[in-house]
């Protein structure tokens, strides 16, 4: 069983760019981990779900869901065991961001997993996921420093090599 297509279509774009794996200075995952913006994003993507029995709330539960297939992960279950593997101090911070002071219980089933992601608005989840992945774009557009001269073997410029001077 695959992810919900938004969630998908939307990190596989991300995941088109070079990733966290072929670049150090940047890990998506943890970024979407970490970063309260992607979660008040989600906290205005509505809930599917029955009013009866939601431990976890639909945004910490997209966070950790958007996070695992940022990370490369394809299908419910490879999603539930990342979110498994999640540190616990860093998934308390997530649900005290998420839901006040409410105590973590055991980590998303991946029934609950698949509950959230069929049950939300695919649009509202695009939307979120697209505005958060260009202001990381955007974010990394203005910390990587603009390389104007490349040095040569020689320890010149090329720019100085080209002109002949």
């Amino acid at each position: 069983m695959l992810v919900h297509p938004v969630i998908a279509e939307s990190c596989a774009t991300a995941l088109e760019c070079p990733s966290a794996a072929d670049s150090p200075d940047t890990d998506l995952p943890l970024s979407a981990l970490r970063d309260a913006d992607l979660l008040q994003r989600f906290a205005r993507v509505s809930d599917g779900r029955n009013g009866q029995g939601r431990d976890h709330p639909v945004a910490v539960v997209l966070v950790l869901c958007a996070a695992a297939v940022l990370g490369g992960m394809r299908s419910f279950t490879a999603i539930a065991g990342w979110v498994a593997d999640v540190p616990v101090a860093l998934l308390d911070t997530l649900y005290r961001r998420g839901a006040g002071d409410r105590q973590i219980g055991p980590f998303p089933s991946k029934t609950t997993l698949w509950r959230v992601l069929t049950g939300a608005d695919p649009g509202a989840v695009n939307a979120a996921i697209g505005a958060w992945l260009l202001a990381q774009a955007a974010q990394a557009a203005r910390t990587t420093p603009a390389a104007t001269e490349h040095p040569t073997a020689e320890g010149t410029s090329e720019g100085a090599a080209e002109g002949g001077g």
